[in-house]
């Protein structure tokens, strides 16, 4: 017995299809009615018989008090249509939307009013997205990303043979979208997710493997499917660190703002060069970030290795070395506080640092915007910061930010930059 709501058609089929509904959306809509374009495989020329048919109907209003979202099922097929006026479609397609790592790669055929579409096609392509737009959209999955990986490893523990394909499935998809936004290169389509997913230029150990577990269907193995688990998490967790993102700096205190899932923007770089990068203090670097040269201005700047030990007792704190491109020219200790004689809170810039041979170079200012930038995201009143009265240059800087002197607090000058 075959099904009935389930049949085979050809391209043409659904072209004749297309050909019957477009007066019959003439007669609803009247003026009103802007343009049709096809979409997804239909518009890519890359429809198969059990394929469905997607379409987008331009509307100068939307319809009051009906559903904006076509669905019918017609002989055996699968028709879908959205509704929008082109202030909503232009206003979606300028922002990285959660489903950006399928929506993005998509076109639109025109079928009715073709000058209409390709104006609003073109407008489309026009919207352009920083790598760190893409990267701040990454990484607000991260939370996502952490509780599917942990029902693996769970039903790893639990030995639920039963329920583990479901499970690398779900987690093994969390993966593949961020890393579409990481690379900035959205799928064609489901069928192609893993194909284009092995192309990726970043992409973490042992990603493969993974997607070989899933294809393969692997899942019994357990050990090896845990390490491969493990190692693709550490993975995600390198390339976001890579990139200057602290994923765990969450503050317990409620009292404190919820961290934000976001990225630092990008520094305002005023005649920089290159990438400003905050990258945290790990095993590879911190040698060379405890050799960076302080020369005469250590009397304002306490040693590295010292603040880096310090970080370790700061909830929350951000313990990074400033990178100007592949080369560390600095180091900078921040991150959330407590004013506790105002009672409100403070993102505080404990350290900053940059190497002898790298000043006069405009880096310490762009680490500056960097930090402020995350501040005012995270929601913070203000910036904090504590310099030595005698230390004219800093002062000059935060002064140009926008800072001002509040009061003197064991020896040193605190200055405030308000935020709301």
């Amino acid at each position: 017995m075959y099904p009935q709501g389930l049949k085979p058609h050809t391209h043409a089929e659904r072209a004749a299809l297309i050909e019957q509904l477009v007066p019959l959306w003439q007669k609803k809509f009247g003026d009103n009615l802007l343009g049709i374009a096809a979409a997804a495989s239909y518009a890519r020329g890359e429809d198969r018989a059990y394929s469905d048919l997607e379409l987008e109907l331009f509307v100068k209003e939307l319809p009051v008090g009906e559903d904006a979202y076509y669905q019918r099922v017609v002989d055996g097929m699968l028709i879908e249509v959205i509704y929008r006026t082109p202030q909503e479609y232009l206003r979606q397609r300028s922002e990285i939307a959660p489903h950006w790592h399928l929506s993005a790669s998509d076109r639109l055929l025109p079928v009715y009013n073709a000058p209409f579409i390709e104006a609003i096609s073109q407008q489309a392509r026009a919207a352009q997205h920083s790598e760190a737009e893409f990267l701040r959209a990454a990484a607000g999955e991260r939370y996502e990303l952490q509780e599917t990986i942990a029902k693996v490893l769970n039903g790893i523990q639990q030995n639920n043979l039963e329920g583990m394909s479901l499970l690398v499935m779900d987690a093994t998809m969390r993966v593949l979208q961020i890393l579409a936004l990481v690379n900035r290169q959205p799928f064609v389509t489901f069928a192609r997710y893993i194909a284009q997913a092995r192309q990726f230029a970043i992409k973490p150990e042992r990603f493969d493997d993974l997607l070989d577990i899933l294809v393969q269907g692997t899942y019994r193995d357990l050990p090896h499917l845990q390490e491969v688990v493990e190692a693709v998490f550490a993975g995600m967790e390198k390339i976001f660190a890579e990139r200057g993102f602290p994923l765990y700096d969450d503050p317990l205190d409620p009292n404190l703002p919820n961290p934000s899932l976001a990225a630092p923007e990008p520094a305002k770089q005023e005649g920089l060069a290159g990438e400003m990068r905050l990258v945290p203090v790990n095993e590879e670097n911190f040698h060379e970030c405890g050799k960076l040269p302080t020369g005469l201005d250590h009397k304002h700047v306490a040693p590295n290795t010292y603040s880096i030990a310090q970080a370790q007792f700061w909830p929350g704190a951000r313990s990074c070395c400033i990178y100007h491109n592949d080369e560390m020219v600095g180091y900078v200790l921040y991150g959330p506080d407590y004013d506790e004689e105002r009672y409100q809170p403070v993102f505080w810039v404990g350290r900053l640092m940059i190497a002898e041979t790298q000043r006069n170079k405009g880096y310490g200012r762009a680490v500056m915007h960097k930090i402020i930038a995350e501040a005012r995201r995270l929601g913070y009143p203000e910036v904090g910061l504590s310099t030595g009265p005698d230390n004219a240059k800093a002062i000059g800087l935060y002064e140009s930010l926008g800072f001002h002197a509040t009061e003197i607090d064991d020896g040193e000058m605190v200055y405030i930059l308000p935020l709301i």
